[in-house]
């Protein structure tokens, strides 16, 4: 199982998030790059940095890719059909877990629960809480399209967690890229997948993250 140190970012507080997303590029960044389902070989290259700070956890994307796709805008609508990078988290290292599912222009899908069919949506007035920073290159031209997304999720957010601090905490997570309605469908992970079938919901499959 691989393992995972998060460190502190020292950066002021109530940072913009685009001061955010260039502290995010000087960290170390780790490889989306396992395929779990042969069926669908094609891979992109993903890349993401994280950290945290006293109220937040900060993580960024990095992906290049032979198409891109995010016409989604509302929060909890069916990002994983467009580009979409996420990230699940279950800070307790249980069943439990906090899935945050994004295209690449920030539209976010968040709910927590133990399985894919039992799932609570966070609401509108939470997602909006969650800040991030999008940039995207080449899309209108016919070559690979790179595009980036930094992401801060306030700990509010995790309203299963209240009062939740990050620093210490040994738990799980996994990171993924997919795109189910993209003309190359694709699912890769941070940590490998053992199902017959593309499934993301599986944190039998997590790896361990610990907050330094």
């Amino acid at each position: 199982m691989p393992f995972l140190s998060i460190h502190p970012l020292e950066i002021k507080p109530r940072s913009a998030i685009k001061t955010i997303s260039s502290s995010l590029d000087k960290l170390s960044k780790h490889p989306v790059n396992h395929i779990s389902w042969p069926s669908f070989a094609y891979q992109p290259d993903v890349q993401f940095a994280i950290a945290y700070t006293n109220d937040s956890i900060l993580f960024k994307f990095y992906v290049t890719e032979n198409h891109i796709r995010h016409v989604n805008t509302k929060p909890n609508s069916p990002v994983y059909e467009d580009s979409c990078v996420e990230f699940f988290f279950s800070p307790d290292g249980n069943d439990d877990y906090y899935n945050f599912e994004f295209n690449p222009i920030g539209t976010c899908l968040a709910a927590y629960g133990n399985s894919r069919f039992n799932r609570e949506y966070l609401d509108e007035k939470q997602i909006s809480t969650i800040r991030t920073h999008s940039l995207i290159k080449n899309e209108e031209n016919d070559q690979p399209v790179h595009w980036e997304l930094a992401i801060a999720v306030p700990l509010s957010v995790l309203v299963h967690h209240p009062g939740i601090q990050l620093k210490g905490l040994s738990c799980k997570g996994n990171f993924y890229k997919c795109g189910d309605a993209l003309p190359l469908p694709h699912y890769l992970s941070w940590n490998p997948v053992e199902t017959d079938q593309p499934d993301f919901h599986t944190p039998n499959s997590f790896g361990m993250l610990y907050f330094s």
